[in-house]
């Protein structure tokens, strides 16, 4: 009976020796964050945890260290300083792009170069260009403030601008392949700096960015459309085209401010335009018309009324089904595509992750 209460003694004085530890530790992790969030200058949260190390664990020496920091910081009066949380919701976006493009621009550098096989040069500069691309950009983006809008426009105009210079360079000499590769390296470079310096002082939301892109690629299709309407040909129909494209940025850049545009918006009102071409395609094909103003002209009107159509439909003011719209097609979701449950607005809601 003595043995088996002293190893029952023992027993408990281990569970109770686990428990101190245990508690210890606890203290030690809660002091340990508190004492982070006071150097990183998030004073509110420092607070809140040696407030709470003071309720859980007041008889551990760090509950005495916590309990001085609590009145030091009520005395300066930082309880409601709180530090701001990187925005790096676009990074994933950014390192997919940087990827992309760094390995476009390591097959057209070695393109420039004279060699007796480019498919081999091509392959060896998409090899360097895809790992330096991921590289780079994720050293670049790493503490960096980067949110979705910032990372799509940085996109749009990295590509935009790759295209706006191999224009340009087919412009200037059409017959000189390595003339339109530089064109567009430098194009798209330069659209990635432009871009860069935008966002350094502004933040656009992701929606803008879209507004923006759809903006500039319907101008361009519009005026593609419009060629044999106004008999341009050649180098005259590309300018024209190019020209187009940049209004169209322009104009949706200067309005994305006041559009209110979300992203499931804008990829909606650009799967309006398209709806309404296919539309008249058909038209063209059920009255075998043959005439290239009519075609060119009924390609236009389908592509607009879509565009403005959907322009109309997913605007704040048709969220009402009793104004006579049909719900807010273009409000933001959560899930992708909420068909099913209650929106977050009132209405449909209906965001299309195109």
């Amino acid at each position: 009976m003595v043995c088996d209460g002293s190893r029952l003694a023992v027993a408990l004085l281990c569970v109770l020796s686990l428990a101190a530890h245990a508690q210890e530790q606890s203290a030690d992790d809660e002091f340990d964050a508190a004492l982070k969030a006071l150097i990183d200058g998030d004073y509110s949260s420092a607070y809140d945890r040696y407030q709470a190390l003071i309720e859980l664990h007041p008889a551990t020496p760090h509950a005495r260290i916590a309990a001085e920091r609590v009145i030091r910081l009520e005395r300066l009066g930082l309880l409601r300083t709180r530090r701001r949380g990187l925005d790096q919701t676009g990074r994933t976006e950014a390192l997919v792009f940087g990827t992309a493009y760094a390995t476009w621009l390591g097959i057209g550098t070695t393109l420039l170069m004279d060699t007796d096989d480019e498919v081999k040069a091509a392959t060896a500069g998409a090899m360097v260009g895809a790992p330096a691309g991921l590289i780079l950009t994720h050293a670049l983006t790493r503490s960096a403030k980067l949110s979705e809008g910032q990372a799509a426009l940085v996109g749009f105009a990295g590509w935009w601008g790759t295209w706006q210079g191999l224009g340009a360079a087919i412009l200037r000499d059409d017959d000189n392949g390595k003339q339109m590769i530089r064109g567009s390296i430098a194009g798209g470079l330069a659209g990635i700096t432009a871009a860069s310096a935008v966002t350094r002082v502004t933040d656009l939301t992701v929606g803008e960015a879209a507004y923006i892109n759809h903006g500039g690629t319907w101008a361009s299709i519009l005026a593609a459309l419009s060629l044999p309407l106004l008999a341009l040909e050649g180098n005259d129909a590309l300018a024209y085209v190019l020209i187009a494209g940049d209004l169209g940025v322009a104009a949706t850049a200067s309005t994305a401010r006041r559009a209110s545009m979300t992203a499931g918006r804008a990829n909606l009102i650009s799967l309006g335009g398209i709806v309404g071409m296919l539309a008249s395609s058909g038209v063209l094909m059920l009255t075998e018309m043959e005439s290239d103003d009519a075609i060119s002209f009924t390609l236009i009107l389908g592509s607009a009324a879509g565009l403005a159509y959907a322009w109309s439909a997913t605007s704040p003011q048709a969220a009402s089904p009793d104004a006579g719209g049909i719900g807010r097609l273009g409000a933001p979701s959560t899930a992708g595509v909420r068909l099913i449950g209650t929106p977050p607005a009132p209405g449909l809601a209906l965001s299309v992750p195109f």
